[in-house]
């Protein structure tokens, strides 16, 4: 600890504004070996001028980046407006179904092979959602007073934004905690017509551009499992149209739900 007070400041310059941020160099450098190598190798004019501008990272990531290196957690702003978490269903008995026609029976039968699937691809999103999950994981600090509660849009995308940078700067716990933490935030989301477009947010920042694998299976995989509710949107449509990658392995997600 000492070694890091002691260190000197390093400034960083962050997002198209350039707001300024000054950090212990040796406390950044323990976090990642490339920032490590910008801070302290002298090959680099960042290094020698203790100075380095980093123009395509949100403002909000490196703050909690920076809340990360120095407490071991990231605040999350927008946590308390996706609480609206319904109850569990009241546990239904098995029943025979009743004597329909054949036509009937057969959409019945349809109707219950279709939610067994759709509750085993919930499952497999639930467990995909937790992997990686610290043991003992701190809560998530929430910012209280005006302006804090934001839309589930903008959570989606903290943390999204978190793994990646936490990803590219190879801070493995970091995007760890963030993908846990994005996953949680999806478990707890209440879907409604709505607020589908904040969904279909998130799915923008997965496809829109190269993303992680991890990041985009996650997200995918939920996106499978409320796929009925994201197709009333334009938006979703829209994104599904033209992005063949998205369309591609959605498709090959709800032909998973089949098996």
């Amino acid at each position: 600890m000492i070694s890091i007070a002691s260190s000197k400041p390093f400034r960083f310059s962050v997002g198209p504004n350039k707001r300024e941020f000054n950090v212990h160099s040796a406390l950044v450098a323990r976090q990642s070996g490339a920032l490590g190598v910008l801070i302290n190798n002298t090959n680099y004019k960042e290094a020698r001028g203790a100075h380095a501008e980093l123009e395509d990272v949100d403002e909000q990531t490196f703050v909690s980046f920076i809340q990360y290196a120095y407490t071991d957690t990231y605040t999350d702003t927008y946590t308390d407006t996706y609480t609206d978490i319904p109850p569990p269903p009241t546990a239904k008995a098995d029943y025979d179904p009743p004597n329909y026609d054949s036509e009937q029976s057969s959409r019945f039968h349809y109707g219950r092979k279709k939610k067994k699937a759709n509750a085993r691809l919930w499952e497999r999103f639930k467990k995909q959602a937790s992997q990686g999950c610290p043991s003992d994981p701190p809560p998530i600090p929430t910012m209280s007073g005006p302006g804090s509660q934001r839309s589930g849009a903008e959570s989606f995308l903290h943390h999204a934004r978190v793994y990646v940078f936490a990803d590219y700067y190879g801070i493995s716990r970091l995007a760890e905690m963030a993908l846990y933490n994005l996953g949680q935030a999806l478990v707890g989301f209440n879907l409604r017509d709505n607020n589908v477009e904040e969904v279909v947010e998130l799915l923008k920042f997965c496809y829109e551009e190269p993303r992680p694998d991890q990041l985009r299976s996650l997200v995918l995989l939920y996106a499978a499992c409320k796929a009925e509710k994201l197709w009333k949107s334009a938006g979703f449509q829209q994104l599904v149209g033209k992005t063949g990658d998205l369309s591609t392995d959605l498709i090959g997600r709800l032909m998973d739900r089949l098996d």
